[in-house]
């Protein structure tokens, strides 16, 4: 089946910061970016439409942390199975909002790199 969207997905494993609109942090993991967005799993539910600020840093040498900001489009709450860590208990998609070119750029050699 070939993907239909704009800006295809990649797999990831990855560590991300997420600061909620009232300043609070939760670590989450990254486990798809694309050139939009990305899919994370979460401890915590993150309210729909809501901004949120990411932060992560891509496994490349030449690369320093990506800072983002990002709005919550999905929530799903996760079943807990063997390859799934107890602490992740939702699934949540975001859209970045207005990134620079540098954080375009930074991404899609990101994506490429894979």
């Amino acid at each position: 089946m070939q993907e239909k969207r704009e800006y295809p997905r990649k797999n990831f494993n990855l560590p991300v910061t997420v600061r909620l609109p009232h300043q609070s942090i939760v670590a989450a993991k990254m486990v798809e970016l694309s050139m939009k967005g990305m899919r994370l799993l979460c401890p915590i539910a993150l309210e729909i439409n809501s901004e949120v600020e990411l932060l992560f840093s891509p496994p490349s040498e030449h690369t320093h942390e990506i800072r983002l900001k990002a709005n919550v489009r999905h929530l799903i709450e996760v079943h807990v199975t063997s390859t799934t860590p107890l602490e992740y208990r939702y699934a949540v998609g975001v859209n970045f909002t207005s990134p620079q070119e540098h954080e375009r750029m930074v991404i899609d050699e990101f994506l490429k790199e894979l």
